[in-house]
């Protein structure tokens, strides 16, 4: 990400957020209130995409259109996105049933609506998100308008250096020593170097962990971390961006590290996991892009 600005793959998960919201054969994956969040975002930030989105999202040629701009960027890009998120919140209300969270920890949050959306399901719950300060403010001005719920608490950190210690330095206090705490990074450790990564797994591991949902991208054949089919035009965005991924791994070889820090990879899930789980919510063709893989791991 650039020095003093948001999050551009943030802000496009936004705008997809909204576009599928209101697309007549997949919006029933999108959370009504998530849609809602992400158009205050958009709107904020975005007005005339915002007003093309909402008021062309329905009609065929529009929609056309964006798939066409998929098919040179990364196919089934926007889909993939919304079915990470039904996912996580797929685990998160399981490990709700079974663990009973005390304390939600996002890390990269982005422009996601989950913590504001979690934080007002669960009052009792500490929610915090913990992001990169331009990333924060730009959301927190895309709420400005919306009362937040107490519970939910925004920590600035830059991830690529800060620390979980430095982190929980930071948070409110909580009325357990030790809350029972799930830790979230959705899309975000493909741009952290992974000495970055494995350091924030280990210290996360002190705590009293309920689990660790993150994704990580596969790595193709010369090596290189991308989706499956990732045209060249992505790259340049994501370098423009400042976003490029800079590592990759199998799932055996994540496997094996998650071992090495305490952990026991619990659950995993890749593109035909959540096509298969979700394709009932849609009346479209589920197509959507394969390379990132999403894991929850527990303490081993």
């Amino acid at each position: 990400m650039k020095p003093s600005r948001p999050s551009a793959t943030s802000l496009l998960i936004a705008h997809g957020t909204v576009y599928l919201g209101g697309h007549q054969d997949y919006a029933p994956l999108v959370p009504l209130e998530a849609e809602a969040i992400s158009e205050s975002i958009v709107k904020a930030w975005a007005p005339l995409s915002y007003r093309l989105i909402a008021i062309f999202r329905r009609q065929r040629w529009f929609q056309n259109l964006i798939h066409a701009l998929e098919d040179m960027t990364v196919p089934g890009m926007l889909l993939h996105y919304q079915l990470r998120k039904r996912q996580i919140e797929a685990w998160l209300h399981r490990l709700q049933r079974e663990e009973g969270i005390e304390r939600l920890v996002l890390f990269g949050a982005g422009m996601d609506t989950l913590g504001l959306r979690w934080a007002a399901e669960f009052p009792e719950c500490q929610v915090v998100e913990v992001d990169h300060v331009d990333t924060q403010t730009a959301k927190v001005f895309g709420l400005r308008e919306r009362v937040l719920p107490d519970n939910l608490h925004f920590i600035a950190a830059d991830l690529s250096c800060d620390t979980w210690k430095a982190v929980r330095e930071k948070l409110p206090t909580h009325h357990s020593q030790r809350p029972r705490t799930v830790f979230l990074a959705e899309g975000l450790f493909m741009y952290l170097p992974l000495s970055e990564v494995q350091s924030l797994l280990r210290e996360c591991r002190q705590e009293q962990c309920a689990g660790f949902i993150f994704s990580f991208m596969e790595v193709d054949d010369a090596g290189r971390p991308a989706f499956r089919v990732q045209e060249e035009a992505t790259d340049r965005w994501l370098k423009r961006n400042g976003e490029t991924f800079v590592w990759g791994s199998s799932l055996e070889v994540m496997r094996q590290r998650l071992q090495h820090l305490g952990f026991k990879l619990s659950e995993k899930a890749e593109a035909r996991d959540l096509q298969g789980r979700f394709k009932h919510l849609v009346q479209g063709k589920l197509r959507s892009a394969a390379g990132e893989i999403m894991v929850l791991c527990k303490e081993s």
